[in-house]
């Protein structure tokens, strides 16, 4: 599986919700190959889900896109003040054979920005003081009051 990515949706008020899979299944053989993507989720109480994904690849293609959903009823939700994290396992599976497997751990949650202002979770988040990037040519991060102020004025 090439770019894999697991992505959180919330709904319901977010008290539903699901994780999205994407990415590509690449055929490195000489002839077509099937098999399946097998996900578990296991949740911050213990709950598991699976779910299966069937696939066809064919060989001299770059890539075949996979992208499917897997309900998550009732998600705990992530926030840095309570970090509940989602056990994810990811196999890609041909022939009976685990071809490549990869273990995730994802957080439902929801972050958006509307007129300016950023939410987690439905919440506005209250964010206070600024992380900038402090480097100057030629000093790196050693940095002098002046250059401080040219990249705060930059800002």
């Amino acid at each position: 599986i090439d770019d894999l990515g697991v992505m959180p949706a919330l709904g319901c008020s977010y008290r539903c919700g699901s994780l999205r899979f994407t990415g590509a299944v690449a055929d490195q053989s000489a002839s077509p190959i099937s098999g399946r993507i097998a996900v578990q989720v296991i949740s911050p109480s213990g709950q598991v889900l699976d779910a299966t994904h069937a696939f066809t690849a064919q060989p001299g293609r770059a890539s075949t896109p996979i992208d499917f959903s897997l309900a998550v009823p009732s998600p705990r939700l992530w926030s840095p003040s309570s970090p509940a994290l989602y056990a994810v396992r990811v196999r890609a599976i041909s022939g009976g054979r685990v071809e490549q497997q990869s273990n995730l751990d994802v957080g439902m949650r929801s972050v958006v920005v509307h007129d300016g202002i950023l939410y987690l979770n439905g919440q506005r988040l209250w964010l206070h003081g600024a992380a900038i990037h402090e480097d100057i040519a030629g000093q790196g991060a050693a940095l002098t009051d002046a250059d401080i102020a040219t990249i705060v004025g930059d800002s």
